[in-house]
């Protein structure tokens, strides 16, 4: 974070500046014509020490990732977030573009004129359409109320759907798919666009989807206490339309943040209970003593039965016929989903890319979200548009997830699932 003159600032800096900036020491001497002096003083007070949950080497690895896949793709912003699921402690948050705090002290000693900009960080402070990253949780939903399993199988309409009248507005699947009968977690695995729609607006609703966008923590901040942090983006109940909502069942018509989607997702990976985001492990002030953060749940945002059916359609997108069998780590087992979001506007066609997840997929210790907008094509790419969230953040996933688990050592998993042997033995 940071603060500039004027109390204007982001980030944890600003949040706790009173409590790290203490006080100046003052010392006053005054004398008369007789040389008798008087002297006045008070100590310097120091401030507190703020000790974040961060973990200095996967902060790291963290930026030198993100490193790669701007050097490689060029977005106009991207972030890499490593999260606890157990906990909501936060270990690692990198954005680009970055913020360099040499330039502050620039402009602050009037070696520069102007402040330097600061882009907000898509990690809290801005908002994104997160995309087919949000299909576990409509299906999530579903799942909860009772409405379907993972092995249903549903009509996919064959690459077309409407549900209003004369055919209008209908919905696609991505990249000409043309998909006919899926299972639920073949819906997840190819990411149908029409599946999870006919899900949430033929069998949901407007109200329960509602219910479970608040319990999922949508349209609120995430309650990071961190400055500066927006709420994304959703439409007020009173005026939504079907038409918004069974494009927001897919992660169209709404937009988030990504530390809002790794709650969501440590929510599945903890068994369907909700944690608030702790970046501040503890306080130690000036005489010793130490305040500290204990982890904070939110509530049971889905049963711990339905946790487990998510899991094992997400499961599925990393094995062989999903969207990113690149994403799978050969130690351990993955959960997780692709998207690749259009940003609405004006030009050429954009998108925001993402991988999030977590892992070993049935006894999750991390989660990891990846998200990259506007990626380009460039010589990394040979000159093609690689935009896909599996081509963008599929191999970042893997190899930073292999780092993150021999440096916490976490238990390797072997998968008796000969799919997923079929898809490491590949690469």
């Amino acid at each position: 974070g940071f603060i500039e003159r004027g109390a204007v600032g982001s980030g944890l800096e600003y949040v706790y500046d009173d409590l790290l900036t203490g006080a100046f020491g003052v010392r006053e001497t005054e004398w008369n014509r007789k040389r008798h002096i008087r002297v006045r003083s008070a100590p310097v007070q120091h401030g507190d020490d703020v000790w974040t949950t961060l973990d200095l080497w996967l902060q790291h690895r963290a930026e030198r990732h993100l490193e790669y896949i701007v050097e490689g793709y060029e977005p106009d912003r991207a972030t890499i977030i490593v999260t606890e699921p157990q906990t909501g402690k936060v270990l690692a948050m990198a954005s680009y573009p970055p913020m360099d705090p040499r330039e502050f002290n620039d402009f602050q000693w009037g070696l520069r004129e102007d402040p330097p900009i600061h882009v907000p960080s898509i990690a809290f402070q801005d908002h994104f359409a997160p995309g087919s990253t949000f299909k576990p949780l409509s299906v999530a939903a579903a799942i909860d109320m009772g409405l379907t399993t993972v092995d249903e199988p549903i009509d996919c309409k064959n690459g077309r759907w409407s549900f209003l009248p004369g055919g209008r507005f209908p919905i696609r699947e991505a990249f000409g798919h043309r998909y006919g009968v899926l299972t639920v977690g073949e819906i997840i695995q190819k990411s149908s666009n029409i599946g999870v729609a006919r899900l949430v607006i033929e069998r949901m609703g407007r109200d329960p989807f509602y219910q479970y966008l608040d319990r999922f923590g949508f349209g609120v901040r995430s309650g990071s206490r961190l400055a500066g942090e927006t709420s994304g983006s959703v439409i007020p109940t009173r005026r939504a339309q079907d038409i918004d909502i069974s494009r927001m069942a897919f992660g169209q018509a709404m937009s988030v943040t990504g530390l809002q989607m790794m709650m969501a997702y440590g929510a599945i990976a903890n068994g369907g209970v909700m944690m608030a985001p702790m970046i501040v492990e503890k306080q130690v002030l000036q005489d010793g003593s130490v305040l500290t953060n204990e982890p904070l749940p939110l509530g049971r945002v889905i049963s711990e039965a339905t946790a487990k059916a998510t899991v094992e359609a997400m499961k599925m997108v990393c094995e062989r016929g999903g969207t990113a069998t690149n994403a799978q780590i050969d130690e351990y087992l993955v959960a997780g989903k692709t998207g690749t979001a259009q940003i609405l506007g004006q030009g050429d066609v954009k998108y925001t890319a993402s991988f999030m997840g977590f892992f070993p997929a049935d006894a999750p210790q991390i989660c990891l979200g990846i998200v990259a907008m506007n990626p380009k094509a460039t010589e990394f790419t040979g000159g093609r548009a690689v935009y896909t969230g599996g081509r963008v953040a599929g191999d970042t996933f893997r190899e930073f997830g292999r780092e993150i688990g021999r440096y916490l050592r976490i238990p390797e998993v072997e998968s008796e699932d000969p799919e997923v042997a079929m898809v490491r033995g590949a690469r």
